[in-house]
């Protein structure tokens, strides 16, 4: 944004003040963006485990919410379709009641560039999690034993009970259909 005025081809006092005026908006405007349309990700605040032990306490119920895992991948066409109907359970739920959590399968290579624009361009919501840790073998039967290895998956958790959803979602609905099957 430039509402830099000169009227001659040197620098004045009125070009330095419009400057210094227009950077003082744009930084306004960056703060109001954040409080409005949500936070914005970077790897300050997305967790980025190396290793499934990493993100192991996530499937325990401690706090007695109602617990929603996805693992998901930017390239995962069936995954970012399905997303909008994920992120859809915050307007069902209080942040009391519900805990919904993330789990990006994406490669290290694409976590700075494709994973995080992702994340800030749909304003994703919830405990986002990066999972580094290539070997799916030695950690898939840890999340659901019945687990094919293929994504989307939706693991949903209330209490002791566990529900394993190996399908993508095309609505929130649906997945509102899952959680009341756990009582």
């Amino acid at each position: 944004m430039n509402l830099a005025c000169s009227y001659n081809s040197g620098t004045s006092t009125t070009t330095i003040f419009f400057m210094k005026k227009s950077l003082f908006i744009a930084g306004i405007l960056l703060v109001f963006q954040g409080f409005v349309f949500g936070q914005s990700w970077d790897l300050s605040n997305v967790k980025v485990a190396n290793s499934f032990d990493e993100i192991e306490e996530i499937f325990e119920d401690t706090d007695g919410k109602l617990h929603v895992i996805n693992f998901w991948a930017t390239w995962c066409k069936p995954c970012v379709e399905e997303m909008p109907y994920v992120q859809g359970l915050v307007e069902h739920f209080s942040e009391d009641e519900l805990s919904l959590t993330l789990v990006s399968l994406d490669f290290k290579k694409d976590v700075e560039t494709k994973y995080l624009s992702f994340l800030n361009e749909h304003k994703l919501r919830g405990n986002n999690i990066v999972l580094l840790d290539g070997k799916y073998n030695d950690w898939i039967e840890k999340v659901d034993d019945t687990w094919s290895g293929a994504i989307p998956i939706t693991l949903i958790i209330k209490g002791n009970q566990r529900l394993f959803i190996e399908t993508s979602f095309e609505s929130t609905e649906e997945i509102l259909e899952h959680i009341n099957t756990l009582k």
